[in-house]
């Protein structure tokens, strides 16, 4: 079978998540995105740039896609970013699904009355739309786009487990008072950082903070700022985490803490590093978050954006004993890579 794999980028999760469909052997695979490179992807690939950022970069995207797809024959176009199409309401797509199966997966949905219209737009022209959660299904649903696919997100992750003592000590974190709480990754606006600081000013249970990711739109500064209170209970190490310390942070850990803001309605990356070594979970009641932390028992919810209620499931999070039941067990199993390929595999071949 001959997938075309279409992506607007190749960083982070965007590469891990191709990798794992197109290490599948039954696939041929021809990859389209920003300037791959045909060594490290052992395939035909071919460069094409975000499409989102101009009409016309859109108009010449879709395009060049079309071009290749004539060139290549694939038997699917897989559109595995299909967020980078919202803007521009899918046009032009039609060409390419007349005479291709054509699957479009979302990762994050953001409701609104011209979001929506762009959404139906685009699905038309997919005979499948893959969505990674049962609430982000759901708010499809009820705008009436029917050839929906749920395909749990999965662990991509090489995290090697070690024992929490051992790791706590190689990070310097052996001696530290309370549980660890673990904030993962790119300190982006929407994952609500400065949320979680806030909030730690009301906790009255001991605790160590760990931020452990890229230093983005809250910076070493604000951090120091915001924690003054107790900064010597918090651990930083911002910028690129190699494959050893991103480990190290997530084993030293107790709890994950996910303070996203209402505009983050997607899968997470650092619930599935946290679930696969047992770790228990904090996020927020809203959206996919809060559905998958509660359907599947992997810790507690907050009320999205209460600083104060996050200062409250945070301090009883601390203060009482926790551990994983058989639905969290399941769930792990849910977010196996190999359920995900095969789940791909199996949309790809049926009519």
């Amino acid at each position: 079978m001959k997938v075309m794999f279409v992506d607007s980028k190749l960083t982070g999760h965007h590469r891990t998540y191709l990798k794992a469909l197109m290490g599948c052997p039954n696939v041929k695979s021809i990859l389209v995105a920003d300037k791959p490179s045909n060594e490290d992807w052992n395939c035909p690939t071919y460069s094409a740039s975000d499409p989102s950022t101009s009409f016309l970069k859109y108009k010449n995207y879709i395009k060049s896609l079309i071009k290749i797809a004539e060139k290549e024959k694939p038997d699917v176009i897989h559109l595995v970013y299909g967020d980078s199409l919202y803007r521009y309401f899918g046009y032009g797509l039609k060409k390419l699904s007349k005479k291709y199966k054509t699957v479009i997966t979302f990762h994050q949905i953001r409701r609104s009355f011209f979001r929506d219209i762009s959404y139906k737009m685009i699905s038309r022209n997919a005979n499948h739309v893959v969505v990674h959660t049962d609430s982000l299904l759901c708010d499809l649903h009820k705008i009436r786009i029917n050839n929906l696919v749920h395909i749990e997100y999965p662990y991509f992750g090489n995290t090697k487990e070690v024992k929490q003592d051992a790791a706590r000590k190689m990070l310097g974190l052996h001696d530290v008072n309370g549980k660890i709480l673990l904030c993962l990754g790119g300190t982006r606006y929407d994952k609500g950082l400065d949320l979680l600081l806030d909030a730690l000013n009301c906790v009255e249970a001991p605790f160590h903070l760990l931020i452990a990711g890229k230093e983005e739109y809250f910076s070493s500064d604000f951090i120091k700022e915001k924690a003054a209170a107790y900064l010597s209970n918090v651990t930083s190490i911002l910028g690129f985490l190699d494959d050893e310390i991103f480990s190290m942070c997530v084993c030293a850990s107790d709890i994950v803490v996910l303070p996203y803001r209402k505009q983050f309605d997607g899968a997470s990356g650092p619930l599935g590093e946290g679930v696969r070594l047992g770790k228990q979970i904090i996020g927020p009641n809203h959206g996919s978050l809060g559905r998958i932390i509660t359907e599947h028992h992997l810790g507690k919810t907050f009320i999205v954006e209460d600083v104060a209620d996050l200062a409250y499931v945070v301090n009883n999070a601390l203060k009482e004993e926790w551990t994983y039941d058989e639905k969290y067990q399941q769930y792990r199993g849910m977010i196996n890579p190999l359920h995900f390929v095969n789940a791909y595999l199996r949309l790809y071949s049926c009519d």
